[in-house]
């Protein structure tokens, strides 16, 4: 960590064997950081940015709590480089922005982050838990960007998404506040909307997220539930391929869906028994 009449400053470095445009694309394409990155829960565009780039809202998990903010980021992909700023920090950062770096070196790619922010205060014990903090974050992700890229298998065929539609005799409030009541990291979004996520995926999974959309039916309640997930390589190696794998995870998805509905039913049956 370096401090400059700016601010602070974070830089770590790895080297993989992998294509540096592979690597590149797993930071470019936002939509999958949920599935790549334990912490992040949810990923939202905005649309373009004022300067060109593009924004995004992202919801991470920190320990018990969900946090969110905003960002900016520009991804170039002839220089293999993206750059995220926050909108909005929230204290005790006053500023933050990054950048990514994958350069084609002797032994494949050369990764760097980078990070550049602020504080809102002079406090040392502050700086150097979110120093620590930045480091352990930066190490992870990193370790991330070079498990995929360095699989050899194609990531389409690793990951995939699943959507189910449910007709539940409840009125659409009550399955979504109990939606909202189970245990495990929630994210919710307006309309009714909500994003699960367990604390570990089921085999042959590696991550997988679930989007729940609530809305009216007369009397009853339409339930969309699209399943975001990534097989686990070795998993589906010896599951007997990708496919084999893939088609017992949705099995496994479509079963769990159902039965979450199924205990929001009992739950709300059992509410209005004892009134």
């Amino acid at each position: 960590m370096r401090m400059t009449a700016a601010g602070r400053s974070a830089e770590y470095v790895a080297t993989t064997p992998a294509p540096a445009r592979r690597a590149y694309r797993l930071i470019a394409g936002i939509a999958r950081w949920p599935l790549l990155f334990a912490p992040c829960l949810h990923v939202e565009q905005l649309g373009p940015g004022p300067d060109g780039g593009d924004r995004f809202r992202m919801w991470v998990a920190s320990g018990d709590d969900v946090r969110a903010w905003t960002s900016t980021r520009h991804a170039d992909e002839q220089a293999l480089r993206v750059t995220f700023r926050q909108e909005r920090p929230s204290a005790p950062l006053s500023a933050a922005e990054g950048t990514w770096r994958f350069e084609p070196d002797t032994a494949g790619t050369r990764i760097t982050l980078t990070n550049a922010y602020t504080l809102t205060t002079a406090d040392e014990a502050t700086a150097t838990f979110l120093a620590g903090a930045l480091e352990r974050h930066n190490a992870d992700e990193v370790a991330a960007v070079r498990y995929w890229a360095e699989r050899p298998e194609d990531l389409d065929d690793l990951m995939f998404s699943l959507t189910q539609e449910i007709l539940l005799d409840l009125p659409a409030d009550t399955v979504h506040d109990l939606l909202c009541r189970g245990a495990g990291p929630r994210v919710r979004l307006p309309g009714r909307r909500l994003v699960l996520s367990g604390p570990a995926a089921p085999a042959p999974l590696r991550a997988h997220t679930a989007t729940w959309s609530v809305t009216d039916d007369g009397a009853r309640s339409r339930v969309l539930v699209r399943h975001d997930a990534a097989l686990d390589p070795d998993a589906a190696a010896l599951g007997g391929g990708p496919a084999r794998a893939r088609a017992t995870a949705e099995e496994q998805l479509r079963r769990s869906s159902l039965q979450i509905l199924e205990s929001a039913g009992a739950h709300a049956a059992d509410r209005a028994t004892a009134r």
